[in-house]
């Protein structure tokens, strides 16, 4: 393996990245499943998934957006029983909700406007494949509640339809959401999450994965020399360096993305440096970038981090000081506190958040004198 400090596809030479083959619509698994991975949370999840893939019950995926769901229903599908079966991945948001119902269970001749022939619809389509549903999080709940009977009953009934059509196709969802929050806020369905929650994984984040850091960025090359044409192209230190230090909310997807704008940068050259970086993220990483190449001391970066979340509280809950106090952790009192030791008051008043004033003192009243029957007519102050 090269011994160059910066990181290019040579860090990938130990692994036949080819040697498992990728189909069109399973891209992603056999590069996933060729990789020695290095960090323990995503082994372990990795590992999990493959037992699963064996067996033909519902499963469902989680992580946050980015992390790599996609992938791992790719390797559910291609380590399960049929790999040859198609594989067929839906994503439930992008298709407006008075079609996916059709798209999955499929439509008789004449079931609404527009259904001039009969369509067997995506899960029919799949016969013993694999089906992976991305969001399910979004689906209406009488696709929700359609979909219960799929996997209760192993059937589907077409739009407009009364026979019923056996489906073997096997049932992947996915969520980047936490379903049984969902389900006890009333967003989502409670059974359909006991359905298809005993098969589990979750994917940890790319900041819970710091060690294999260098294999994405490694792996996002080849991809950029693949698909963009640009071979050659290599990561700096100072670059890695920088890429280590974000926490990437938009997990592989945007670091990939991130590496493919910034090879694009390169005028001429093939080295990303920290420059291109930054470009290539913008105001993803402007405030980031300041924080990191500040010199001030541990104690003022605090005192600077702190305002900032009580800008952020009192902006958010439009100047409400006490729902803002709420949202912080913090007493009313507390937070008026805060506010003084940090000079926020002006800001504020120029932003139109100060909906909490100093109160004025409420003027003294002359106490007024009336008569008190219980006291024998005598008066009494009131």
């Amino acid at each position: 393996m090269s011994t160059d400090p910066h990181i290019s596809e040579a860090r990938l030479e130990p692994f036949d990245l080819d040697a498992m083959p990728s189909p069109e619509n399973t891209p992603l698994a056999g590069p996933t499943l060729a990789i020695r991975w290095c960090s323990p949370a995503y082994v372990r999840a990795l590992s999990r998934l493959r037992k699963f893939a064996r067996t033909s019950h519902p499963l469902l995926i989680t992580g946050e957006t980015g992390a790599g769901k996609t992938s791992f229903a790719e390797i559910v599908h291609v380590e399960g029983r049929h790999p040859s079966e198609p594989f067929v991945a839906v994503n439930c948001p992008a298709l407006p909700e008075a079609l996916l119902e059709s798209e999955l269970f499929g439509h008789v001749r004449g079931a609404f406007t527009g259904a001039e022939s009969e369509k067997s619809g995506l899960i029919r389509a799949a016969r013993s494949g694999t089906v992976f549903l991305d969001e399910i999080d979004k689906a209406s709940p009488s696709l929700q509640a359609a979909l219960l009977q799929v996997l209760d009953r192993r059937e589907v009934r077409s739009v407009g339809g009364h026979a019923p059509h056996r489906v073997p196709a096997r049932l992947v969802f996915a969520s980047n959401r936490h379903l049984p929050t969902a389900a006890a806020r009333g967003e989502f369905l409670p059974d359909l999450v006991y359905r298809i929650a005993g098969m589990s994984v979750r994917i940890p984040p790319l900041r819970e994965r710091p060690e294999d850091l260098d294999l994405l960025v490694a792996l996002a090359l080849r991809t950029i020399r693949r698909d963009d044409g640009l071979a050659g192209v290599t990561v700096t230190p100072p670059a890695l360096d920088l890429v280590a230090s974000y926490d990437w909310p938009g997990n592989v997807r945007e670091l990939f993305s991130v590496l493919r704008v910034a090879a694009h940068l390169l005028d001429g050259g093939t080295r990303i440096s920290a420059r291109e970086i930054e470009l290539a993220a913008g105001s993803r990483l402007e405030t980031h970038v300041r924080r990191a190449r500040s010199r001030a001391a541990l104690g003022e970066r605090m005192r600077e981090f702190e305002k900032q979340e009580i800008l952020v509280a009192l902006r958010l809950e439009g100047g409400n000081q006490t729902k803002a106090a709420s949202r912080l952790g913090l007493s009313r009192r507390g937070l008026n506190k805060k506010l003084h030791r940090h000079e926020l008051l002006d800001q504020l008043e120029r932003e139109g958040l100060r909906a909490f004033r100093s109160r004025r003192p409420v003027p003294a009243r002359a106490p007024s004198l009336s008569m008190n029957p219980r006291t024998g007519g005598r008066f009494t102050a009131s």
